[in-house]
């Protein structure tokens, strides 16, 4: 495809440049001017306009881009000083604004990718000097920018996360590569050793949660190979902190969880096995990691119930990712255990006691609520198209979800946390959800159990952009409950 020519893709550019410019210029630690990217509509279009020159002229855009952060942060600096903490709070909101409109350029061309970038000089220049970036903002953004900015702060640390979950998806490899480096030159065997144990742990879990849009992609044997890879070398138990070790398994527990749950829903890599996608060699070096992992987490789990919180969600996702053979023999098992889990016994009860109403017993509950529901978006991804009959699709979910419908109806569950069973469900079995849990709710004396049948409801009847309403909306009328 021929190159726009150079003057209109300077011009575009320059436009794009100016309205940032704007932007930073009307910045101010006063107002809340994270409200400008989205009420912007000229930004938001001259974004957009960036995929298209990416089409024609890659190597203009990320020189452009790269430049421009580099004099804009050199100008921030001579021109609004520095010298007072006013000043300073104000040159960091500025370079906070500029950080962003960088970070946000940089995912719309990275949303552009393919195989033929990285024959561009420049793009490999961007590419490496944008994963420095943002690592190092996910390690230090929270030392870097005060209190006073939280909500730029935020923005730009999550933007940095977007970032290398778009990376990922790239090449995996990569991205594990430079996780798996800066963990261990925190955690690892080699650490500094003078470096404050505390501050490593810290920016350790900083990085866990970095990770947490890490893409898992399957096209081909090298690509799952490289997931089954990420699961070996992700090992929440490999990488132990010097002190509070337990705070870096959480927290690796709940990146893999965050990065399996897609999976999860879409039954894969399990269905593209089926269809023979992967050679036999390739598929059971996955199925191999899933299941030593899932072994792993479960006796970390049973041997120390303290884990509930971060382990049984994982453990979970892993049982729905098995291969046929494991995920038979271990979905009913892992089902009792749950349910076991949620009355007061196994694990919960050997580190709660059986006070049904402590604050550790209704959290371990909401734990198994979310972990039943995944059990029940696994089996209907993996079972539902191959089962004409739904009687006995039903009869299973119904069977699943029994305990949570209980405490619902006994006020145990909140507006937020019975949306959280439903929703997941309604674009999967939607019948389903109508029949056996909404009407069911509705006749409950529960204000919660009415108003989360409702919400469903209209999730069903409006379509699947509700779905992401009802999601946030519920979550600021809040909700009664336990």
């Amino acid at each position: 495809m021929a190159k726009f020519a150079i003057p209109a893709s300077d011009q575009i550019l320059r436009q794009f440049l100016q309205i940032s410019d704007d932007i930073i210029a009307a910045a101010t630690t006063q107002e809340d001017f994270l409200a400008c990217f989205s009420s912007n509509w000229k930004y938001g279009k001259s974004l957009k306009s960036l995929r298209l020159l990416v089409e024609h002229n890659l190597s203009l855009v990320v020189e452009t881009l790269g430049k421009w952060r580099q004099n804009t942060h050199r100008d921030i600096s001579q021109r609004y000083g520095g010298r007072t903490d006013r000043e300073r709070l104000l040159v960091l909101c500025k370079r906070g604004a500029m950080e962003i409109i960088f970070l946000e350029s940089a995912l719309e061309i990275l949303g552009e990718y393919d195989d033929s970038f990285f024959s561009c000089k420049e793009f490999v220049s961007f590419y490496e000097n944008l994963q420095q970036a943002v690592f190092r903002w996910l390690i230090n953004g929270e030392d870097l920018i005060p209190n006073e900015l939280t909500n730029l702060r935020t923005y730009v640390v999550d933007t940095s996360a977007r970032l290398v979950g778009a990376s990922s998806r790239i090449n995996l490899l990569h991205s594990l590569d430079h996780f798996i480096r800066l963990l261990n030159e925190r955690v690892g065997p080699k650490r500094d050793a003078k470096e404050d144990p505390n501050t490593a742990r810290i920016q350790s879990i900083r990085l866990a949660g970095g990770m947490r849009y890490v893409s898992l992609s399957f096209r081909d044997d090298a690509q799952l190979r490289a997931a089954a890879s990420f699961l070996r070398r992700a090992h929440p138990l490999a990488h132990t902190a010097a002190a509070r070790k337990s705070q870096l398994h959480h927290a690796i527990c709940e990146m893999l969880t965050s990065t399996l749950a897609p999976l999860v829903r879409q039954d894969r890599p399990h269905a593209l096995t089926l269809a023979r996608r992967f050679s036999p060699a390739a598929a059971q070096e996955w199925f191999s990691a899933v299941h030593a992992l899932r072994a792993d987490i479960y006796q970390w789990v049973v041997k120390h119930p303290k884990h509930i919180a971060a382990g049984y969600p994982l453990f979970t996702s892993l049982v729905c990712l098995s291969d046929d053979e494991a995920y038979a023999a271990g979905l009913d098992m892992t089902l009792e255990f749950l349910h076991k889990s949620m009355r007061g016994g196994g694990a919960a009860a050997t580190a709660f006691g059986m006070i049904s109403d402590s604050k550790e017993t209704k959290e371990t509950r909401v734990v198994c609520v979310r972990c039943l529901v995944l059990l029940a978006v696994s089996y209907v991804a993996r079972y539902g198209h191959a089962m004409p009959n739904k009687h006995e699709l039903y009869k299973w979910l119904e069977r699943a979800l029994r305990p949570v419908l209980t405490a619902a109806k006994k006020g145990s569950l909140t507006i937020q946390e019975q949306l959280d069973v439903m929703l997941p469900l309604i674009e999967l079995a939607p019948e389903f959800v109508m029949e056996r849990i909404i009407l069911d709710l509705l006749q409950s004396d529960q204000y919660e159990c009415v108003i989360a049948s409702l919400k469903a409801l209209a999730a069903i009847t409006t379509g699947p952009k509700l779905l992401l309403s009802a999601a946030s909306t519920h979550r600021v009328g809040g909700g009664g409950g336990g």
